[in-house]
């Protein structure tokens, strides 16, 4: 019974590799295509939508997880994990860091450290898209605010997030499921809510 048993998780683990192969080949193919620099070791499961400009600067870094549709994370559902990074933007995307179901759209600047983990359904902007000028909305819209959004080392980020342009999220820091971030998190707090506050400290083990 053992030896069955381990076959089957022997199985199992074999196909959910072999399921990643090709969209792993297909996505770091269409990566380099759009001149993003991409590290080794990157492993994708499922489509991931890419609209990136060949004047943007893309970096992903090692050992990074791009996630989409319910296979490997159900939290996410059928989201895909989408990236755009406009003319003259910049996003890096650090080691060992794993989007499942996230989408991205960065217009000047989206930094995300190494280790960390975003949960399905979570939007990053680094703009407002639109002015608050109902005028400006009707013509070319250039008033709408536009601002760096940067997402420490070792953060976890629970699913259906909302960060908003201009947001600094420090190392460690854990944003709760639902929340809507439009102000600096620093390290090692926990915030949630929407807008999202400060919940409580994360202490270290000393402490």
């Amino acid at each position: 019974m053992k030896a069955f048993y381990s076959l089957i998780v022997f199985l199992y683990t074999l196909s959910g590799k072999v399921a990643r192969a090709p969209y792993t080949l297909i996505t770091r193919f269409r990566l380099i295509c759009y001149g993003a620099k991409v590290g080794k070791r990157l492993s994708v499961r499922g489509w991931v939508h890419l609209h990136i400009s060949p004047k943007a600067e893309v970096i992903i870094g090692n050992d990074v997880m791009l996630k989409s549709g319910f296979a490997d994370n159900p939290t996410a559902c059928s989201l895909r994990t989408g990236i755009s990074c406009a003319r003259g933007a910049r996003m890096v995307i650090g080691d060992d860091t794993g989007l499942f179901g996230v989408t991205i759209i960065c217009l000047k600047s989206v930094t995300i450290g190494s280790e960390t983990l975003i949960a399905g359904g979570t939007h990053i902007y680094d703009s407002d898209f639109h002015s608050l000028d109902p005028a400006a909305r009707i013509g070319r819209d250039d008033e709408a605010e536009t601002l760096p959004v940067s997402i420490g080392n070792q953060c976890w980020i629970g699913s259906r997030c909302l960060i908003l342009r201009g947001v600094t999220i420090g190392d460690q820091a854990v944003i709760g499921a639902g929340s809507v971030v439009t102000k600096d998190v620093l390290p090692r707090q926990v915030w949630a809510g929407n807008p999202a506050k400060l919940i409580k400290e994360i202490k270290g083990e000393s402490e």
